[in-house]
């Protein structure tokens, strides 16, 4: 899978090794060792990802993301973090960040993670209707990546959406948990169903823990039949 990725780490020992294996995966990759130069370089050259370290000494991680994210809106940010600081990264989900992975690196959980996220952010670019579907009071405006709930906007993360949207999409259907998965994650999180359940739980919350998503146990998930 084709794509451009930048990594954003101090430890310039570690970037040259990933950098060198996604290189002799067919990625093309950069890597940088601060924050001032990741910037200069997105003003240059568009990524498909950044990986960014959130122990960063020049500046925050967040802020960072929060620029790339308004700046960039094509390129996907991930974060990677020292077992300490895992939290902080995992948290960074909810601003908008797709995903995160454990440092020291390992080759083959980055690699998942990137593909994955390419899958995601691929499917939103290229598999959205172009109008609006409707839930009872709940709006889905797949183009704009947009949530109104009751005449409100809705703030969701692209995970949340996407899971949103395949429940709303088949409404009159029960979807299985590992087809849920695919759809959302990709074929390479398979079995990894606590994700699945816990940004179920997440948007309950978000709906204000309205009865909409009903569990089919050791099945799946769907919408209530009558909202």
């Amino acid at each position: 899978m084709e794509a451009t990725i930048l990594i954003v780490d101090e430890n310039v020992e570690m970037s040259a090794i990933i950098s060198a294996k996604l290189r002799s995966s067919n990625y093309l990759c950069d890597s940088c060792p601060s924050i001032f130069e990741a910037r200069s370089r997105l003003e240059i050259f568009k990524y498909n990802i950044v990986l960014v370290s959130v122990e960063l000494n020049d500046g925050s991680a967040i802020e960072f993301m929060n620029t790339v994210i308004s700046n960039y809106p094509k390129t996907a940010i991930m974060l990677s973090a020292n077992k300490e600081n895992i939290t902080k990264a995992a948290a960074a989900i909810d601003l908008g960040a797709q995903d995160y992975v454990l440092k020291p690196y390992s080759f083959t959980d980055v690699i998942r993670k990137i593909e994955s996220t390419l899958i995601r952010v691929r499917a939103q670019e290229e598999d959205f209707i172009t109008c609006k579907t409707q839930y009872g009071d709940l709006v889905i405006d797949p183009r704009g990546r947009q949530v109104r709930l009751a005449g409100k906007d809705m703030k969701c993360t692209l995970i949340e959406f996407q899971l949103l949207k395949e429940l709303v999409l088949n409404k009159n259907k029960v979807l299985e948990y590992d087809d849920l998965i695919i759809k959302v994650w990709g074929e390479t999180y398979l079995g990894e169903r606590s994700y699945l359940h816990n940004y179920i739980n997440r948007l309950r919350k978000l709906l204000y823990h309205r009865e909409l998503i009903v569990t089919v146990p050791k099945v799946g998930y769907r919408l209530l039949k009558s909202p």
